[in-house]
């Protein structure tokens, strides 16, 4: 089987993308990697979602907007993944950390992830023509008035 595994950080320095072939059994698993590469944010969505990590207050609007254009990089990254590769069957995607809520005497600690799985959803094969949000001049779910 073939799987493309998606996470990104706090440190928002991309996400990290691998394509891994998995084969045998609970006695003889075997786990090969074919592909693995860091895909870097655009610029913009970046710096939003650093902001995001460093308390930045969003409507539910905004944050929904945030949600689709970290959607749409972690769908380039599953496309870019797969170039002159064999196409995965699976994605297995951590998302987005956008927040860490450290443990204390009176809590457990927590954790908060944008893992919207959208733009992976719309086709009966999620890795045909997914949007790309490095276009040129793609479009901004961040401008104001976009939703």
């Amino acid at each position: 089987m073939l799987v493309i595994g998606l996470i990104s950080g706090t440190s928002v320095d991309g996400i990290d993308a691998a394509l891994v072939e998995i084969s045998g059994g609970e006695s003889d698993l075997k786990i090969q990697l074919l592909a693995g590469e860091t895909y870097s944010y655009p610029e913009a969505l970046r710096e939003e979602i650093l902001a995001v990590i460093a308390g930045k207050a969003l409507t539910m609007a905004e944050f929904a907007a945030l949600d689709e254009a970290i959607a749409l990089a972690f769908a380039h990254a599953a496309q870019q993944i797969q170039k002159n590769q064999p196409k995965a069957e699976l994605i297995g995607s951590h998302g987005q950390t956008v927040y860490h809520l450290p443990p204390s005497e009176k809590r457990s600690p927590n954790s908060l992830e944008k893992n919207p799985p959208n733009p992976l959803k719309k086709s009966p094969n999620p890795f045909e023509n997914p949007p790309n949000p490095l276009e040129e001049k793609p479009p901004n779910p961040l401008e104001k008035g976009a939703l």
